[in-house]
């Protein structure tokens, strides 16, 4: 791992987008540490550039969640648009011009070289998809806080990057699932419940970090806050963990029902996804990242039971429709 984060570091300086090395070692240790918690079955020949690619998300999480930017949404739209374009194509972007984009056509190029184009396009499809959550969590700051948990759980995957996570596990996999099995609705529920699932718990570990560097982002554990004053902060905290409870609960049922029948490749994309949120648990509960010794949301008890056993659909429409496939 040593390894990796210092061939990690060289990578970003290389490229210069970093303020200093300080930086450039947080963003190596963070993308080489999310990559070998949540992708630990890849390739050899892709693992460091998941590495690099992890490093180079970070760094635009930060982006999208800090000043300048979360202030100047026109500016913003630019950059994320050129973006996505890297990804798409990456000779698309010339040389020079910018060390962050230089970084993701150097990246995308080099991943492509060990994929298939059916991959290529299925990452940046989901690359698309998490600029556009990016930037909806952007224009939702110039509006408050989302208007309830419905509208909150529909922004909340595709600001974090669910799809795009979980399309860089099927690179790391080299997994093609086809799309008559990847488009029945109980598979695409399964993969929105696995990535929800992520999300929230994404959003108990970076909540000191949010508030540290006042980043004003939602979070699960404040909007259940808003929707209910009477609720103390460690009475909004226990229903958060009950929502994201419910949601791994159901994408375990859908797991179970699905693998029966499904194919082998369907039965490796579920490693992807079991993967992904496991790995996502423990990259949290330990990333220097979002670490704060005071941190309120940071030391809940492990448990291998739901500490909501209710079977029944969540009372949200965003995503009800699980329960009915």
């Amino acid at each position: 791992m040593d390894a990796l984060i210092d061939s990690t570091v060289t990578w970003v300086r290389k490229f210069g987008f970093a303020r200093d090395v300080r930086q450039a070692t947080l963003l190596a240790t963070a993308g080489v540490g999310f990559t070998v918690c949540a992708y630990h079955y890849a390739r050899p020949e892709v693992l460091e550039y998941l590495c690099r690619y992890g490093a180079w998300g970070f760094y635009l999480d930060d982006i999208c969640e800090t000043r300048p930017y979360t202030e100047r949404l026109p500016e913003l739209t630019q950059l994320l648009t050129r973006l996505t374009r890297v990804v798409e194509v990456p000779a698309s972007q010339p040389w020079g011009h910018d060390p962050f984009l230089d970084a993701g056509r150097d990246l995308t190029t080099c991943i492509a070289r060990h994929t298939s184009p059916t991959l290529m396009r299925r990452l940046s499809d989901s690359f698309r998809q998490w600029m556009f959550g990016n930037l909806t969590e952007v224009s939702q700051r110039s509006l408050g806080y989302p208007a309830d948990l419905d509208a909150y759980l529909r922004l909340r995957a595709g600001a974090v990057g669910g799809e795009n996570g979980a399309a860089m596990g099927e690179v790391a996999l080299g997994l093609e699932l086809p799309s008559q099995e990847r488009d029945q609705p109980a598979v695409r529920a399964a993969c929105e419940a696995a990535i929800l699932t992520a999300s929230l718990d994404n959003d108990r570990f970076s909540f000191a970090k949010s508030v540290r560097l006042d980043e004003g982002s939602p979070d699960i554990i404040t909007m259940i806050q808003r929707e209910n004053p009477s609720l103390s902060f460690p009475e909004a905290l226990a229903a958060a963990v009950a929502v994201r409870d419910r949601c791994f609960s159901r994408y375990l049922a859908l797991r179970t029902q699905l693998l029966p029948d499904g194919s082998a490749e369907l039965r490796r994309y579920f490693i992807v996804l079991d993967a992904l949120v496991a790995g996502n648990l423990v990259f949290g509960s330990i990333a220097t990242r979002y670490f704060s010794p005071n941190s309120p949301t940071a030391d809940l008890p492990w448990s291998d039971t739901p500490s909501d056993l209710n079977p029944d659909p969540l009372p949200v429409p965003a995503i009800a429709w699980w329960w009915d496939v």
